[in-house]
């Protein structure tokens, strides 16, 4: 009975975050129609807000699959009509697709048009963030510890700003140290085990944040990251 009420919570999370979402994505493209050649503070902040809110919708739809239908992390499945490159072998039906009604109920969106050039999101399981879940303390990640991670690249820079600033209280924004990855997950692990990591360790335990790229990818592009999953 536990596990049906919880599990009941958090589909109606998902139903409230959904129909929030699909507001604040009609006012951002409202805002990006309007002919500005610059992105104004208010644009981006809710651009900000819109890319905040569809990363709970896919954390809480993974969540859901996870305590509900007792999905395995490599059995998730991100396949999807609108991006190829994300079919999981390990996926035996519906029950684990996080985009398919019997599973996460999520929705496929694409980013605000303000947000980024356009680049659509990136699901990975390649990467560690440093303090959060099983951290490693030197040398490549390996399978059991990398992170899940919703990726969104090519971000403008003002909405990077903006991310920060709401989500560590700064406008800066910390620099790749070296590289990391944006393999799409597919239900293997590509072996890579990069790190999604900066010198200065702003980024140590932050679940989600946007960086400046370093060697790959490269400085001067903008990257957001979300931890669905820390393993």
């Amino acid at each position: 009975m536990s596990v049906s009420y919880e599990s009941g919570n958090i589909l109606f999370l998902v139903l409230i975050a959904t129909i929030l979402f699909a507001g604040l994505h009609v006012a951002v493209s409202q805002s990006a129609r309007s002919g500005a050649s610059n992105i104004s503070r208010e644009v981006a902040d809710t651009a900000t807000a819109e890319i905040l809110g569809y990363t709970n919708v896919i954390g809480n739809a993974v969540q859901r699959m996870k305590i509900s239908k007792g999905i395995g992390d490599m059995e998730i499945s991100f396949e999807n009509t609108a991006e190829a490159g994300y079919i999981n072998a390990n996926c035996a039906d519906n029950t684990c697709k996080v985009f398919h009604p019997d599973g996460g109920g999520a929705f496929w969106s694409t980013p605000p048009e303000s947000a980024n050039d356009g680049s659509a999101w990136i699901f990975s399981l390649d990467n560690q963030v440093p303090g959060v879940g099983a951290s490693v303390s030197s040398g490549a990640a390996q399978e059991s510890d990398v992170d899940l991670v919703m990726i969104l690249p090519n971000v403008n820079r003002e909405v990077c700003e903006a991310i920060n600033k709401k989500m560590r209280g700064s406008t800066d924004i910390p620099q790749e140290a070296d590289s990391f990855s944006i393999v799409k997950f597919d239900g293997t692990f590509p072996g890579n085990g990069e790190w999604i990591n900066d010198s200065g360790n702003a980024l140590f335990t932050r679940m989600a944040g946007c960086l400046e790229g370093n060697i790959s990818p490269a400085a001067g592009n903008y990257y957001f990251y979300n931890v669905i999953v820390a393993r």
